[in-house]
């Protein structure tokens, strides 16, 4: 049976080393979302496989809730959040970030008010 070498190193460095391979392995996300532009969109089907808004279901609501109120779907500084092309929906994600997180927002501050509402957006 052959034994492992053991390490021994003081707290800095083991921090150090730590925040080195974390900036190693965020880089690349990094530069992507630094990539993309206000113009840029994504299918909505990229848009659901990354999770991040809720399911299928939640993007579709949040979809139709974005399309029955004209002021959000679109608005002259702002232009829409998303588009249709033939069958597809594409979403402007920093336009749809922005307007999901302000939503949040919102429903955080009437949860402070009223806490029945919770699980209610």
């Amino acid at each position: 049976m052959e034994q492992s070498p053991i390490i021994v190193t003081d707290k800095q460095t083991l921090q150090k080393m730590i925040e080195e391979a974390v900036t190693e392995a965020v880089k690349p996300f990094k530069q992507q979302q630094e990539q993309l532009s206000d113009n840029d969109t994504i299918p909505m089907s990229d848009l659901i496989k990354s999770r991040k808004y809720g399911s299928r279901n939640t993007i579709m609501k949040l979809k139709d809730e974005i399309i029955s109120d004209d002021d959000v779907y679109q608005t002259e500084t702002e232009g829409e959040i998303f588009i249709k092309r033939g069958r597809r929906y594409y979403f402007y994600i920093k336009r749809f970030d922005d307007w999901f997180m302000k939503r949040k927002r919102i429903h955080e501050e009437a949860l402070k008010i009223d806490p029945r509402l919770k699980g209610v957006m």
